[in-house]
């Protein structure tokens, strides 16, 4: 019986296509050979390494251009007033009459070297020169424009105001007469140095 049961047993092992010895049970309930080693553990599979995330570059901050600073347009400078002499003169006897001696005597000082025989130059400039004390050179100026013209109305009344203020009443009588000869005694030039004649001879009576 027994070897009945082993050559069924081997048949089927070779059906099955298992070695008689795998398949042979071990006598006596316990197993014949050393038992298969038990398979190794499962490798643990490696976690990944996240890769490091590139820094970004920085951007550069664009530097601002600078505006250009515009350059100012020059104001041209005005082309100084070109007057006549006419109405340079006129501008100097506005300033007489405003009492502005000095801006007075910046023109008619240029007007003396341009205008030089123009005997009303010279009959301003006596005046202007008289009303800031400058005797000597008023003395001159009523002088030479006597020369250019010795009927000049003006002129002799002025001079005729010098000659009071220097205590010359003869003098200043002589261009009073002068005056009346000339224009007679109802002209303008003619009153004004008559009534300072009388001024002088009243503030001067004894």
């Amino acid at each position: 019986m027994s070897r009945f049961s082993g050559l069924l047993l081997s048949l089927c092992v070779v059906l099955a296509g298992v070695s008689p010895a795998q398949a042979a049970p071990s006598s006596g309930g316990s197993s014949s050979g050393s038992e298969p080693p038990p398979p190794p553990p499962p490798a643990p599979t490696p976690t990944p390494t996240p890769a490091p995330a590139p820094t970004p570059a920085p951007t550069p901050t664009p530097t601002p251009t600078p505006a250009p600073t515009p350059t100012p347009t020059p104001t041209p400078t005005p082309t100084p007033e070109k007057l006549t002499l006419a109405e340079r003169l006129a501008r100097s006897l506005a300033f007489i009459k405003a009492q502005n001696w000095s801006e007075a005597e910046k023109i008619l000082k240029d007007l003396r070297r341009e205008d030089k025989k123009n005997p009303e130059v010279w009959n301003l400039s006596g005046f202007a020169a008289r009303n800031v004390e400058d005797i000597k050179n008023s003395t001159a100026y009523y002088r030479r424009a006597l020369s250019l013209d010795s009927k000049h109305k003006g002129a002799l009344e002025y001079q005729g105001e010098l000659f009071l203020k220097l205590k010359q009443l003869r003098q200043a009588k002589q261009n009073l007469a002068k005056l009346k000869a000339i224009c007679g005694a109802s002209c303008e030039e003619y009153q004004e140095l008559n009534e300072a004649i009388r001024a002088f001879e009243k503030a001067n009576r004894k």
